[in-house]
């Protein structure tokens, strides 16, 4: 019985986030050993169903301002 009314774009999952300010080569150290992380055991302590990392860009979380905005969520 239940309905839904539509359905949304994919919502990026699990964001790791680092100050506007912190040393660009520290920033890539961090974002290399993330994305490079392919150990289902430690993925899987994270979340059950994750299977890795990938860059992301500011971009991609147009969807979720589209929605906010919809929404008035903002």
């Amino acid at each position: 019985g239940l309905i839904y009314l539509d359905v949304s774009d994919d919502i990026p999952e699990f964001p790791v986030t680092v100050r506007k300010d912190m040393d660009e080569q520290l920033k890539k150290k961090i974002q290399k050993a993330i994305i490079s992380l392919k150990d289902k055991d430690i993925l899987t302590l994270i979340n059950k169903n994750i299977t890795g990392f990938v860059s992301a860009k500011d971009e991609d979380y147009n969807s979720i301002r589209k929605l906010m905005n919809e929404f008035k969520l903002h």
